[in-house]
């Protein structure tokens, strides 16, 4: 659970606060790609059918990273699983703009896709394990909230990102955004 010292407002409030910074990191982390998809394919990077497979190889990944997910937290502790699940995401995100084949974009992706099903089975045990039904039911809204948030914020952000800066800050901007929540996670959880 949370260390008391670090938090000094209801530790459940933290939590949730908490879960719901991860949630949203993990949408930025996972939904920057298809974003700047169709900048990859104008400059090049990448065509229509490759760019579409990448994708397609976070969601099999993601949906099978699930069920591991779900094992895996019973046994290293859903604190754990999270703060691992948020360093892969982000060192994913900064491999990207460095790969040049279809093989090594598929791979990494489906790297992120296997971290990123590493959040949300543990940040769902975690909730129901330390909240009362109605905080629990408060945390699942807000943490659902969040994604919303940042699926909004992401195809707001990017275009801004692509034009000051080009395609490639997209990942950088995300992968330092998730290492700095992997810190506050750490700092809470792990540490």
């Amino acid at each position: 659970m949370i260390k008391r010292s670090r938090c000094k407002v209801d530790i459940s409030n933290c939590l949730i606060f908490l879960c719901c910074i991860v949630y949203f990191v993990s949408y930025i982390t996972r939904l920057n790609f298809n974003a700047v998809m169709a900048e990859m394919i104008e400059v090049q990077v990448l065509d229509g059918k490759t760019a579409g497979l990448v994708g397609m190889v976070l969601f099999i990944t993601y949906g099978a990273g699930q069920i591991v997910s779900g094992m895996a937290g019973d046994k290293i502790g859903p604190e754990n699983l999270i703060f691992m699940g948020l360093i892969i995401a982000a060192v994913c995100n900064v491999l990207m703009p460095f790969l040049n084949t279809v093989f090594l974009f598929c791979f990494v992706w489906g790297v992120n896709g296997f971290a990123q099903a590493m959040l949300w089975p543990p940040i769902v045990k975690l909730l129901s394990k330390y909240l009362t039904d109605a905080k629990y039911a408060k945390g699942c809204f807000f943490v659902s909230l969040a994604s919303h948030v940042a699926t909004v914020a992401i195809y707001l952000l990017v275009p801004f990102c692509i034009v000051l800066v080009g395609w490639k800050s997209v990942f950088w901007c995300a992968s330092t955004v998730t290492f700095l929540v992997c810190i506050v996670w750490g700092e809470a959880f792990v540490g």
